[in-house]
Formats: C-alpha cells, structure tokens, sequence
C-alpha cells in the first residue's frame, strides 16, 4: 500500500494543483478526470479506479490479457475493487517461473480415477465428497488451472496464480462423465482427462469415444494414458 501511494503521489499534487487553477471558461472535466486518475510509466501505469473498472478491464486495457485479472489483484493485495482504489499495475507481469530469493512457487496437482454415489476406496472418491472437494477449492479462492497453463508456468512463459491447482483423472472410467464432469462444470473448473485408449468402449463402466467428445466441448483436455495401460 505504501509503494502505491507513493508512486500516486505526484498524481494528487497534480490534482490539487489543477484545482487550484481550474479555468471557470474551460472546465473539461472529462479530460482532467482522465489526467487526475492516471499516470503511465514504461514499465507501469500507476491510477485510481474509475466506477465500472473491473480487475479484468485492468488487465485488458493496461497488459493486453483479461485473464490476467487475478495478477492484477495479486499484485496490488487486494481481494476487491471499488471506484477510489490506488492501483500499481505492471505492464508486463514479472517473475512467470514463480521463483523467489527465498524459495519457488509450487502447484499441487489433483490426481482422481474413479468416482462413486456411494462406495469409495483407495481408487474411488465418492460424489459427495469429490464436490466438497471442489466446493472448498471455491471458497478458498484456489485457482483450477488448465494442464497448458500449467506447462506454460514450467516453462517459464507465464506466471499463475499463487493458489494455483491442477486437476487430472486417469484411465476412463464412465464415472468421470456421470459424477465428476457435472461437478466440475457446475464449478467451471478444467480438468485433463488421461485415457487409455483400448479402454475407449461405451458400456456402463467406460466411456466411448463419443462421450469423450461431449467431455472436450466443455472444459475437459483429453490427453493420452498409453494405448493399453501397460
């Protein structure tokens, strides 16, 4: 917060001092307003939220990218935004590998095979407790990423979010269809699916290719687990 105010300071000077000399003949408060709010450096625009801005409006007028709405709140340690808010914003988000002096950024990776209505064991998570599961992700403010994204981060092309997850399901099984896809669409959430594919038949366990194909319509990547799993 101190950094931002700051860096704004100059801004309010100019305030004050266009208040001073406003010209009665020649308000142009629109073009002021503009000139009050913001000021725009080479590697970073410094400015007070308008009404109507957003985190994602931000990131898309000042770095080209509204996904990077979640940056701009990070950046600025802040969880909301309200019309008045000082606001740093890079153009350019830095530090896309996660590493710091004192450690790296992880991202836990979410493993799942099979889900149930009822039973669950070693290999099968129950309904119930798969959507508590996303439900506290949600609540949490966690950020499910997709595997592209996630490779992008090890690569060092771009940075995600510091609660960042991954969620993947392996082999097949028609339950991600009937149990976890729902769950995960209710919550927006993306997954990638690694199949097998000997084991793409439909029948009442395992899900055909055309399931498959609903699945990658919505928010499943799916990748390959081998051909037959051995």
């Amino acid at each position: 917060m101190g950094r931002r105010w700051l860096l704004l300071l100059p801004l309010l000077a100019t305030t004050a001092l266009a208040g001073c000399a406003a010209s009665p003949h020649r308000p142009e408060p629109e073009v002021r307003s503009r000139i009050q709010s913001k000021r725009e450096f080479p590697d970073f625009v410094a400015l007070v939220a308008r009404p109507g801005d957003t985190f994602s409006s931000l990131a898309a007028e000042h770095m080209g990218d509204a996904s990077l709405s979640w940056f701009v709140a990070e950046f600025n340690g802040i969880d909301t935004l309200a019309p008045g808010s000082a606001l740093v914003i890079p153009r350019k988000a830095p530090n896309p590998g996660g590493l710091i002096p004192g450690g790296f950024q992880t991202v836990p990776v979410l493993v799942y095979h099979k889900f149930s209505r009822s039973a669950a064991d070693l290999m099968t998570v129950r309904e119930s407790d798969f959507e508590a599961q996303m439900r506290f992700l949600k609540e949490k403010g966690y950020h499910v990423i997709p595997m592209d994204r996630f490779f992008g981060f090890l690569n060092y092309r771009h940075p995600v979010p510091r609660k960042s997850v991954v969620i993947t399901i392996d082999d097949g099984w028609r339950s991600a269809y009937d149990i976890a896809f729902p769950i995960l669409r209710k919550y927006g959430y993306p997954a990638t699916l690694f199949l097998y594919t000997d084991f793409a038949i439909t029948s009442s366990t395992t899900l055909g290719w055309n399931l498959l194909a609903e699945m990658e319509k919505g928010s499943i990547d799916v990748q390959c687990h081998t051909k037959t799993h051995r």
